[in-house]
């Protein structure tokens, strides 16, 4: 099996963008090798916030209000009847990334 590592002067880190993006460097190019069959490419991404301070608070908030609900209605859960609160809905939804 042949392994291509892409080096770090290769690409570039898009962190201005929600999520970030891996791009190339100017006038680079992606290793041209034969791929396998089995797991031909594997990128290894690291996410987070960092510390716990680095956490926005309104994802804190609806962690707490949906592990709370999630206690309360567990039942629901079980069966498999629960939605999450409307609340937490909004108190998410600016953290969200939508996949084109």
């Amino acid at each position: 099996m042949t392994v291509t590592t892409v080096g770090t002067s290769q690409y570039t880190w898009d962190s201005n963008k929600e999520p970030g993006r891996l791009v190339l460097a100017y006038g680079e190019t992606w290793p041209t090798d034969t791929l396998t069959v089995t797991s031909p490419i594997e990128i290894t991404y690291v996410t987070g916030y960092g510390t716990p301070d680095d956490i926005p608070e309104s994802l804190k908030l609806g962690m707490k209000i949906d592990l709370a609900d999630l206690y309360e209605q567990r039942e629901a859960w079980i069966q498999g009847s629960f939605e999450h609160l409307p609340t937490v809905d909004r108190l998410y939804y600016p953290y969200r990334t939508f996949l084109f």
